[in-house]
């Protein structure tokens, strides 16, 4: 419980740092992402992350560095589309998509409450569909924010592959590596990509403080929402982490904004959506 408690922590720091660069920067979040997982990279590699692993581990953690780097791109993107609490709703929703891989890939027990839970959080999802006057404009938000989370699935997908496949990995060196493929693929981008060149100048002239601000949070972030995740991972089943960890992390987003950037309305599908995932993690847990 105690890992499951810092690494929700953990994601609330990432998110709100993320929640910020998308609001001062809304045209692009290059200069962000880049940092972020630069320092992730970095600071892990100072916390113990430096070793080799094997062709196996190696394959897996470049696998996660590019689906890393594209959820949070498409993260970013979405904060600055919509609210953080209806963002994390959808985002989270991957979170299911490595239960559901963790029963087919390994085994795992799928539990009734489970699965009525997948089906509520499917509901909050619904509920949160862009409709009305501005459906064109939340489209493009809700386009954003699903594909954060169908990419946010298959990253903890694979560092579910990596901590039940190899027992001896080192959650240290595996996000190590992960990251620094990230921060390597953002650069090849970065150098080969003439629009990110110029988002890059772009954000350089107008945010370029708030872009390492935001992306040392988002650092700090990501590494204790990665590294506690897959400690927890050690010890319980995978059914129980992601859900758990994705359930309470919309639950605290909503609250976020609702409260501080006061973004969200207190209208019946908000109402019903924030309801839905509460009996969603109650299900999960207790059925």
């Amino acid at each position: 419980m105690l890992y499951f408690a810092l690494s929700m922590i953990s994601y609330t720091i990432q998110n709100l740092s993320n929640k910020e660069y998308g609001r001062r920067c809304p045209g692009g979040s290059f200069i962000q992402n880049g940092v972020c997982v630069f320092l992730s990279a970095l600071l892990l590699l100072f916390a113990g992350g430096a070793g080799f692993m094997s062709v196996e581990l190696m394959l897996l953690a470049g696998l996660f560095g590019v689906l890393y780097l594209t959820t949070i791109f498409l993260l970013v993107r979405s904060f600055s589309l919509g609210s953080l609490g209806a963002t994390m709703m959808i985002c989270n929703i991957g979170m299911f998509i490595s239960s559901i891989y963790g029963v087919l890939a390994f085994g795992d027990e799928l539990r009734l409450g489970t699965a009525l839970g997948a089906l509520f959080m499917l509901a909050a999802v619904i509920l949160c569909t862009p409709r009305g006057d501005n459906k064109k404009a939340g489209m493009k938000w809700f386009i954003c924010a699903l594909g954060a989370g169908v990419a946010n699935g298959a990253v903890s997908s694979v560092k579910g592959s990596a901590v039940r496949l190899f027992p001896d990995c080192s959650a240290n060196v595996f996000l190590m590596w992960g990251f620094a493929f990230s921060a390597l693929i953002f650069a090849v981008i970065a150098v080969f990509r003439k629009p990110v060149r110029e988002g890059i100048k772009e954000n350089i002239e107008k945010a370029l403080i708030p872009a390492i601000i935001c992306g040392i949070g988002g650092a700090v972030g990501t590494i204790g929402g990665n590294l506690f995740q897959m400690k927890a991972l050690e010890q319980l089943s995978s059914v129980i982490v992601y859900p758990f960890t994705a359930g309470i992390t919309v639950i605290m987003s909503w609250l976020i904004s609702l409260i501080v950037y006061r973004e969200v309305k207190l209208k019946l599908s908000n109402i019903a959506a924030l309801l839905c995932c509460l009996t969603a993690i109650a299900l999960i847990n207790f059925l």
